[in-house]
């Protein structure tokens, strides 16, 4: 069967654009007319019959002076944004003037130039009904500041209106500076297109009244000016400024009051600490040392309250000042540590401050401001962390821009922040949650006195944690770099450089101390292996590689038999050994002796500290190869 064959089929004809748009123009129910620059080149039905012409073709090759007028023309050729719109006054063929809100559109290419001018009538009964209606004060000017018509309604203040007061001038009849400001923003309106709006102050019949003025084109060289009597707005707005100034000047009179008495408060609170020092220094039964122990920890969380809310006093009422002096990192984060340490080692908490070697020798700021937020992060990372370690990492990052960050992290691996926490942590007299408050005590002032001095250094700070895996708060601050300083603070002099290169073993559960000692070592040519435990250190000693220089031991809760095994082992090999003992557990320095150890440091271990302990090291094995 044959397949039929389709006959291509002819597309319609298209209509011609042209004269569709000729249709169109011809049947709009709006009026249009094309304006050319000489004549009037087209109008519809519906603006022949609008303007009282029987047919279209009797209006059109008419001047375009018969439809807008010499001022109309003038004004839509010269106008910069002609598409806006406008009230204009066209002239019908009965020579009368209607008032029209019309659309003006260019319609023609350049060369030939030519406007679209539709329009809507206005009635007139509905427009004096809107006049008349306007609770407000409105003039019409023309461009030399003549009044055209103006409107006062009763009750509203009226500058000094009368009947006589259309067809005259502002500059005659009105106060000069008022005239003179009304008459430049008039033109302005004209020129631009653009409202002018301001509030103007007059003296009326002796009171002082406020008008609010909105002056707009509203036609060919002329604008409307509407002025709303805002004299009670004005006074509500002063009187909400005078309470404002009030409650400042009472929040910053009850700031000093508090200050002040924060200051007297803490006086006495000094002086009861010292004396609880000195009586513990003496002889005491248990049961006494028990009763001052407890005196101690209440003065020093008193004195800790105190010092909060002195310094958030301090910041409130703007007497915060900050020093530009050169200042030591390392020794800063040292000796923050070495503050806190006693909390944490009492706790069984791992407290180490691991300093970086990018971190310059001396930066210049404020070290005052800089450990008391440092202080207030570690002290905070150490009372929420029930078991593990914190970690204190000081860093530096250079800026090709500005100043260098100092970076402090005070890691922890405490209970956490939940997401809603962490949003308002560091606002005032917040805690991360209820409870905490009335579990670990605290106003909740820390967090925000550490904010408010970082950002009053030009630095920031903010915290990142999860819920029961701890917590890490990040505080950077911009420092500067005294000349010549070159070194960086991990550099250990030559004369202090160990004289072969070797390995320390370090037996030490905490990661935290084995990142510091391995930090300091290799800056005096030792590599460090951490083990964790007796065996594990054995296994340690038997691998291969560079010789064996020392062994540290860093555990806690070590019984005597264990720390005589670890001193066994050191000397099966011929090594140096040495302990680090927890700051304020005096019993494990106690162990370390009776078990025959010769070198017991305290940790956290200073940097000082720790190159003196391997020339003493180094000295031992010395003299034990001699012997």
């Amino acid at each position: 069967m044959a397949t039929p064959t389709r006959r291509a089929t002819k597309p319609p004809p298209e209509p011609e654009v042209g004269a569709f748009l000729r249709a169109f123009f011809e049947q709009s129910a709006r009026p249009l007319v094309l304006v050319g620059r000489h004549a009037i080149l087209a109008a519809n039905s519906a603006a022949a019959g609008a303007l009282g012409y029987e047919t279209p073709r009797a209006l059109e090759g008419r001047r375009p002076e018969a439809l807008l007028g010499i001022g109309g023309l003038h004004h839509i050729r010269r106008d910069p944004d002609p598409t806006r719109r406008r009230r204009l006054a066209l002239d019908n063929a009965d020579g009368e003037t209607v008032e029209v809100l019309a659309t003006v559109t260019p319609a023609a290419a350049p060369g030939a130039p030519a406007w679209m001018v539709s329009w809507q009538e206005i009635p007139t009964e509905v427009s004096a009904q809107l006049v008349e209606s306007l609770p407000a004060l409105w003039f019409r000017f023309d461009r030399d500041g003549r009044v055209l018509d103006f409107h006062a309604p009763p009750g509203v203040a009226a500058l000094a209106v009368s009947d006589h007061v259309a067809g005259a001038r502002i500059l005659d009849t009105w106060p000069a500076d008022l005239a003179e400001g009304t008459l430049l923003r008039v033109r302005a309106a004209i020129a631009t297109g653009e409202p002018q709006v301001h509030d103007q102050e007059l003296v009326l019949d002796g009171a002082t009244r406020w008008f609010h003025c909105r002056i707009v084109p509203s036609g060919v060289d002329e604008a409307t000016a509407v002025f709303t009597d805002i004299t009670e707005r004005k006074a509500t707005e002063h009187s909400l400024t005078v309470a404002r100034d009030h409650a400042i000047a009472l929040a910053a009179e009850r700031a000093r009051f508090v200050a002040t008495m924060s200051h007297e408060v803490r006086t006495p609170i000094n002086g009861i600490l010292g004396m609880t020092e000195l009586l513990l220094d003496s002889e005491l039964n248990d049961e006494q040392r028990s009763y001052l122990d407890m005196l101690q920890r209440a003065g020093r969380t008193l004195l800790s309250a105190v010092n909060n809310v002195l310094d958030y006093s301090r910041i409130e009422a703007g007497h915060l000042d900050l020093d530009e002096v050169a200042f030591s990192p390392r020794e800063l984060a040292e000796n923050v540590v070495a503050i806190v340490c006693e909390q944490a080692h009492a706790r069984g908490v791992e407290l180490t401050a691991v300093i970086d070697n990018d971190v310059p020798r001396s930066v210049v700021g404020d070290p005052t401001r800089l450990g008391q937020v440092l202080t207030n992060l570690v002290g905070n990372a150490v009372k929420f962390t029930l078991e593990g370690e914190v970690i204190v990492r000081v860093t530096c990052r250079g800026s090709a821009i500005g100043r260098p960050q100092l970076i402090v992290h005070v890691i922890d691996t405490g209970i956490g922040i939940d997401e809603a926490g962490l949003s308002r942590i560091f606002e005032p007299f917040v805690q991360a949650d209820g409870s905490t408050t009335r579990r670990f005590g605290g106003a909740g002032l820390g967090l925000a006195i550490s904010r408010r001095v970082t950002e009053a250094m030009g630095g920031r700070v903010w915290a990142e944690s999860e819920v029961g895996r701890g917590s890490v708060f990040t505080l950077a601050v911009p420092v500067g770099v005294p000349e010549g300083i070159t070194r960086r603070v991990a550099a250990v002099s030559a004369s202090h450089a160990p004289q072969l290169r070797g390995r320390a073993l370090l037996v030490a559960a905490s990661q935290g101390l084995g990142a510091q000692l391995r930090n300091e070592l290799l800056q005096l040519r030792q590599d460090v292996v951490v083990a964790a435990d007796l065996a594990s250190a054995r296994a340690a000693l038997a691998t291969p590689g560079e010789p064996w220089t020392m062994v540290l031991v860093g555990v806690n809760g070590a019984t005597p038999a264990e720390l005589e095994a670890y001193r066994r082992l050191a000397e099966e090999r011929g090594l140096p050994t040495a302990v680090l003992a927890p700051f304020g557990v005096r019993s494990l320095a106690q162990k370390a002796r009776s078990a025959g150890f010769a070198h017991v440091v305290t940790r956290p271990t200073r940097q000082a500290t720790i190159v003196q302990l391997v020339e003493e090291l180094q000295l031992s094995q010395v003299a034990s190869a001699a012997s």
